[in-house]
């Protein structure tokens, strides 16, 4: 039976990076993961894209996983929301002098390849390893696989994502919201260039992002309700690209598809608990959000710099990293931001399907007022894209709403969302924000 340090449940960003930043700083992690390394390009774009905060650039950087990544990456200059129908636009844009883009977009194939390549390199890597029994104990975990290797740990981190066997069978198991709404996802090219900016087009049941990909192609997500989402799915290529077109007013002019469609069912899953004895939950094993904001690894990211720090100062002074003290830091550090962060997406997707008239005014109203103050100009680093400058004219789209009341009501009165946070009325929150009381608000 061969020992770790650490034993990591899943070969994802989150888990590659989690191992080489144990190891970089000494101790003897081991990845497991159950499908077959992948150490080669894929032949073709993915359908898929990861988007990249100033926060996780700066870490992968500090992993020296950046420059390897840098050639492949697209940087995003600006952001542009607007929503269709009306003149008045948002965007943020990269502060002069900064070091970084605020965010770039990736080929998920890509970024999966490159990480891989660096963990198969630098630690034992365990590809093709399906687990076959997990046991637990006061000092430790042991862990089987299918062809008969064993390793024991004293602490397992589960990393294999948002239907993690590891999480199920420590008695986690995630509490489930459905938006019924599904993303269609695919890679398109366009005759006019994006100059670097993601859009953010709120129109009909959803919102629509077009992301930035070296040369003249863009990410599509587009997020709608799911039936309609399955019929924009099944139309011919044409057909599609001529919706992808006017759903986008154009912005790009006119487009082609150079990926397949993929169509996937969105819902939020949260685990009650992201740790337990001898074990923690990371990225899309912990927690699985909407992906408006494009959040969805740097928020993995996060849990990643947060375990690495409460294990080595564990190690540091002798003690046992797979504590209850050890993962009660964890959890202490990385819960209000997981749930906060679903809470905002959560928000800003039912603020922008309304049909409500009274929402609809409260967040024109809130908005004009918020693009007016400047000392809400100076609140705007707090993004989830890390610092940014306001531009452009009065905005439709602002991104620390909070909840937004669409839940039932408590005995004492108070409406709760499918997260259990306390709600407050759109128009108050716009209010609290606008005037500088968002002390409740600060989510990123």
């Amino acid at each position: 039976m061969e020992t770790a340090d650490v034993v990591i449940v899943g070969a994802g960003v989150t888990g590659c990076t989690l191992a080489l930043a144990l190891a970089q700083a000494g101790l003897k992690p081991l990845l497991l993961e159950r499908g077959a390394a992948q150490t080669a390009f894929p032949n073709a774009p993915q359908p898929r894209t990861t988007a990249l905060n100033t926060e996780t650039i700066s870490y992968l950087e500090s992993l020296g996983l950046w420059e390897a990544l840098k050639p492949h990456a697209a940087p995003i200059d600006r952001i542009h929301v607007q929503q269709l129908g009306k003149k008045t636009t948002l965007q943020f844009d990269t502060p002069e002098g900064s070091k970084h883009p605020m965010g770039v977009i990736v080929d998920n194939g890509v970024l999966r390849t490159l990480t891989h390549q660096a963990v198969s390199a630098a630690l034992p890597f365990w590809s093709e390893a399906t687990l076959s029994s997990i046991e637990a104990d006061a000092a430790g975990v042991t862990l089987q696989t299918a062809d008969g290797r064993s390793v024991r740990a004293p602490l397992v981190v589960a990393a294999d994502g948002r239907q993690s066997v590891l999480s199920a069978h420590f008695g986690l198991i995630p509490e489930r919201y459905d938006y019924k709404q599904s993303a269609l996802v695919a890679i398109i090219e366009h005759s006019e260039p994006h100059h670097n900016v993601a859009y953010e087009l709120f129109a009909g049941d959803g919102p629509i992002a077009l992301l930035p990909l070296l040369g003249n192609r863009s990410a599509l997500v587009w997020n709608e309700e799911t039936s309609r989402a399955e019929a924009l799915f099944a139309l011919p290529e044409p057909w599609f690209c001529e919706s992808v077109q006017r759903a986008t007013n154009h912005v790009v002019g006119t487009v082609r598809l150079v990926s397949k469609r993929e169509l996937h069912p969105l819902v939020q899953l949260l685990l009650p608990r992201i740790t337990a004895p001898r074990f923690a939950a990371i990225g899309d094993a912990a927690h699985r959000i909407h992906p408006l904001a494009g959040q969805g690894l740097n928020l993995g990211m996060r849990d990643v710099q947060a375990l690495v720090d409460v294990v080595l100062e564990a190690a540091r002074v002798g003690g046992d990293i797979g504590s209850a003290v050890v993962l009660e830091r964890y959890a202490a550090r990385r819960t209000l931001d997981i749930r906060s962060m679903a809470g905002a997406t959560f928000s800003l997707n039912a603020l922008f399907r309304s049909t409500n008239p009274v929402v609809k005014a409260g967040i024109q109203l809130g908005l004009g007022a918020f693009a007016r103050l400047p000392k809400q100009r100076r609140c705007l680093p707090a993004t989830p894209w890390g610092k940014a400058r306001l531009r452009g004219s009065r905005p439709r789209a602002f991104n620390k709403m909070g909840v937004i009341s669409t839940g039932s009501r408590s005995a004492a009165g108070a409406e709760r969302s499918p997260l259990g946070l306390r709600e407050i009325s759109p128009l108050r929150k716009t209010w609290r924000f606008c005037s500088g009381r968002d002390d409740d608000l600060n989510y990123y």
